[in-house]
């Protein structure tokens, strides 16, 4: 979408797309009306597959997935043994492969801790970023993340509406008080403080890495 008329890339973290196209605040009210979307083609994207793709994640993660109904989009945490949060990710399950995406540049050491993991379950883990985006939009009032492949990226003026920036969807994302771990948190940072209780942490599961 850098390629569009009044595009300004971003800073880091969000570098690779437009922080805005010169009217910030028309952006937002697209975005809040339905008739918009941004580009978030900067985050990574993995896959898991495999038939113990769910019950593995499951158990090493702080949310209940063993029985994810294809289609529910789910909010995850890795914790250090500590409890810590090392991960976070965001993903859905299609009945064959769960897609997630995380922050830039995260991929690489998700990809590489989850294939450490992998022991005798039948799983396969890939970052798969160079195939799929993601965007973001706002549906019936509520912001949502969606996965696209990337060669539909510029179709997509057509199907959703206006390109907004990042800086209308950050100012949407921090009203609604969801943190973005490495931007609004540290390496000492635990679900509880970051309201994650419930949302990204299933209060009613077994154990998991870091629940003491």
């Amino acid at each position: 979408m850098l390629q569009l008329h009044g595009a300004v890339e971003g800073d880091a973290p969000d570098t690779g797309v437009a922080a805005h196209y010169g009217a910030i605040g028309p952006e937002q009210r697209d975005l809040l009306t339905g008739r918009g979307f941004v580009d978030l083609s900067h985050r990574d994207v993995i896959d898991v597959t495999g038939p113990d793709r769910l019950t593995w994640l499951h158990a090493l993660t702080t949310q209940h997935l063993e029985s994810l109904a294809p289609g529910v989009v789910t909010d995850v945490l890795l914790l250090s043994p500590q409890g810590r949060v090392e991960h976070a990710f965001t993903g859905v399950d299609d009945g064959e492969t769960f897609r997630a995406h995380t922050e830039p540049g995260a991929a690489a050491a998700l990809v590489a801790f989850l294939d450490r993991m992998r022991f005798m379950s039948r799983v396969e883990v890939r970052e798969t970023s160079d195939q799929h985006a993601v965007i973001g939009r706002v549906v019936d009032g509520t912001r949502r993340y969606e996965l696209v492949a990337r060669t539909e990226l510029p179709s997509l003026p057509e199907r959703f509406g206006s390109p907004a920036g990042t800086w209308a969807w950050e100012a949407l994302r921090i009203a609604d008080g969801e943190p973005r771990l490495g931007l609004d948190t540290d390496d000492l940072a635990i679900p509880n403080e970051l309201g994650l209780l419930g949302s990204a942490v299933h209060l009613e599961k077994g154990c998991y890495r870091g629940q003491e």
